[in-house]
């Protein structure tokens, strides 16, 4: 094998391993946005200002105060584990990693061609 079809067959592989790569961390920013936004959600509808909280369906025994004290108690569990957490942070880097590893793919796009 020449010198020239060596350097080629590694960057199809740095081409494969970049795509794969932005693929993974694509899918892992994406998931982890979703569970971000459910938290939000969550912890939104449970507070005791939201308009869900005047609904009268929480009123009707027996369930009603039961549901509404556990949907009011998973809300506060979650506001409190949501910094601890850090949703925010992991979000940062996966999109700093899926962001350079697009730009390695593309990068090794125009090198290919």
């Amino acid at each position: 094998m020449s010198k020239t079809e060596a350097y080629i067959a590694e960057i199809y592989a740095l081409l494969c391993r970049s795509a794969m790569n932005k693929e993974y961390f694509g899918a892992e920013l994406h998931r982890t946005q979703r569970l971000n936004d459910v938290l939000e959600i969550l912890i939104t509808v449970g507070t005791a200002g939201s308009g869900i909280s005047a609904f009268t369906i929480w009123k009707f025994e027996p369930y009603g105060p039961w549901v509404w004290g556990a949907l009011a108690g998973t809300s506060a569990i979650l506001a409190i584990a949501k910094p601890i957490i850090q949703l925010n942070k992991r979000i940062e880097r996966l999109t700093r990693l899926y962001i350079g590893h697009t730009d390695n793919h593309t990068s090794l796009l125009v090198v290919e061609n």
